[in-house]
Protein backbone atom coordinates (compact mmCIF):
# COMPACT_ATOMS: atom_id res chain seq x y z
CA UNK A 1 0.00 0.00 0.00
CA UNK A 2 1.30 3.46 -0.93
CA UNK A 3 1.64 6.20 1.64
CA UNK A 4 0.41 9.76 0.96
CA UNK A 5 3.73 11.02 -0.39
CA UNK A 6 4.11 8.09 -2.79
CA UNK A 7 0.53 8.54 -3.96
CA UNK A 8 1.15 12.25 -4.62
CA UNK A 9 4.38 11.53 -6.51
CA UNK A 10 2.61 8.88 -8.56
CA UNK A 11 -0.30 11.19 -9.49
CA UNK A 12 2.13 14.01 -10.35
CA UNK A 13 4.13 11.66 -12.55
CA UNK A 14 0.98 10.49 -14.30
CA UNK A 15 -0.04 14.10 -14.89
CA UNK A 16 3.39 14.91 -16.33
CA UNK A 17 3.16 11.92 -18.62
CA UNK A 18 -0.23 12.86 -20.07
CA UNK A 19 0.79 16.52 -20.44
CA UNK A 20 3.88 15.50 -22.44
CA UNK A 21 1.77 13.13 -24.54
CA UNK A 22 -0.75 15.89 -25.29
CA UNK A 23 2.04 18.29 -26.25
CA UNK A 24 3.40 15.70 -28.66
CA UNK A 25 0.28 14.01 -30.07
CA UNK A 26 -2.77 16.00 -28.94
CA UNK A 27 -5.27 17.73 -31.15
CA UNK A 28 -5.28 21.52 -30.99
CA UNK A 29 -7.81 24.35 -30.90
CA UNK A 30 -6.34 27.85 -30.97
CA UNK A 31 -7.82 31.19 -29.99
CA UNK A 32 -6.54 34.70 -29.42
CA UNK A 33 -5.94 34.19 -25.71
CA UNK A 34 -5.53 30.44 -25.19
CA UNK A 35 -4.63 27.19 -26.90
CA UNK A 36 -6.33 23.95 -25.89
CA UNK A 37 -4.60 20.64 -26.57
CA UNK A 38 -6.86 17.67 -26.07
CA UNK A 39 -7.35 13.94 -26.39
CA UNK A 40 -10.92 12.75 -25.92
CA UNK A 41 -12.10 9.47 -24.42
CA UNK A 42 -9.04 8.19 -22.60
CA UNK A 43 -10.04 8.98 -19.00
CA UNK A 44 -13.06 8.41 -16.77
CA UNK A 45 -13.77 12.13 -16.43
CA UNK A 46 -12.42 15.38 -17.90
CA UNK A 47 -8.84 15.95 -16.70
CA UNK A 48 -7.67 19.55 -17.10
CA UNK A 49 -4.22 21.09 -16.63
CA UNK A 50 -3.06 24.67 -17.15
CA UNK A 51 0.20 26.12 -18.45
CA UNK A 52 0.93 29.81 -18.00
CA UNK A 53 4.59 30.41 -18.84
CA UNK A 54 6.91 33.05 -17.48
CA UNK A 55 6.62 34.88 -20.82
CA UNK A 56 3.10 35.91 -19.82
CA UNK A 57 4.24 37.78 -16.71
CA UNK A 58 5.46 37.52 -13.16
CA UNK A 59 4.20 35.06 -10.57
CA UNK A 60 1.32 37.28 -9.44
CA UNK A 61 0.05 37.71 -13.00
CA UNK A 62 0.43 33.99 -13.83
CA UNK A 63 -1.42 32.94 -10.68
CA UNK A 64 -4.23 35.40 -11.40
CA UNK A 65 -4.63 34.00 -14.91
CA UNK A 66 -4.66 30.40 -13.62
CA UNK A 67 -7.33 31.30 -11.04
CA UNK A 68 -9.47 32.90 -13.75
CA UNK A 69 -9.10 29.92 -16.09
CA UNK A 70 -9.91 27.45 -13.31
CA UNK A 71 -12.99 29.44 -12.37
CA UNK A 72 -14.22 29.57 -15.96
CA UNK A 73 -13.78 25.86 -16.45
CA UNK A 74 -15.29 24.99 -13.09
CA UNK A 75 -18.46 27.04 -13.52
CA UNK A 76 -19.14 27.53 -17.21
CA UNK A 77 -17.33 25.11 -19.44
CA UNK A 78 -17.13 21.93 -17.35
CA UNK A 79 -20.57 20.74 -18.49
CA UNK A 80 -19.42 20.87 -22.14
CA UNK A 81 -16.21 18.90 -21.62
CA UNK A 82 -16.30 15.27 -22.63
CA UNK A 83 -14.20 12.72 -20.80
CA UNK A 84 -10.57 13.01 -21.81
CA UNK A 85 -7.47 15.09 -21.23
CA UNK A 86 -7.29 18.85 -21.78
CA UNK A 87 -4.28 21.13 -21.57
CA UNK A 88 -5.08 24.85 -21.49
CA UNK A 89 -2.12 27.04 -22.47
CA UNK A 90 -2.38 30.79 -21.91
CA UNK A 91 -0.98 33.17 -24.53
CA UNK A 92 0.60 36.50 -23.70
CA UNK A 93 -2.48 38.39 -24.99
CA UNK A 94 -4.55 37.04 -22.09
CA UNK A 95 -2.92 39.56 -19.73
CA UNK A 96 -4.87 42.48 -21.25
CA UNK A 97 -8.04 40.52 -21.99
CA UNK A 98 -11.26 41.09 -20.09
CA UNK A 99 -12.84 38.21 -18.21
CA UNK A 100 -15.83 38.16 -20.59
CA UNK A 101 -13.57 37.90 -23.64
CA UNK A 102 -11.70 34.93 -22.21
CA UNK A 103 -14.95 33.31 -21.14
CA UNK A 104 -16.48 33.55 -24.61
CA UNK A 105 -13.30 32.25 -26.23
CA UNK A 106 -13.12 29.22 -23.93
CA UNK A 107 -16.75 28.39 -24.61
CA UNK A 108 -16.21 28.72 -28.38
CA UNK A 109 -13.14 26.49 -28.32
CA UNK A 110 -14.83 23.84 -26.18
CA UNK A 111 -17.90 23.81 -28.42
CA UNK A 112 -15.58 23.45 -31.41
CA UNK A 113 -13.87 20.50 -29.68
CA UNK A 114 -17.26 18.91 -28.96
CA UNK A 115 -18.33 19.35 -32.58
CA UNK A 116 -15.11 17.74 -33.87
CA UNK A 117 -15.31 14.76 -31.49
Amino acid sequence: MLNERQELERSTLNKRIWIRKLQKDGQKETGRFIVILYSIGQSDSPQVAFIVSGKVGGAVVRNKIKRRLRELLRNKARKFLKRGYYLVIAKKAIVNAKFDQVESEILELIQSISANA
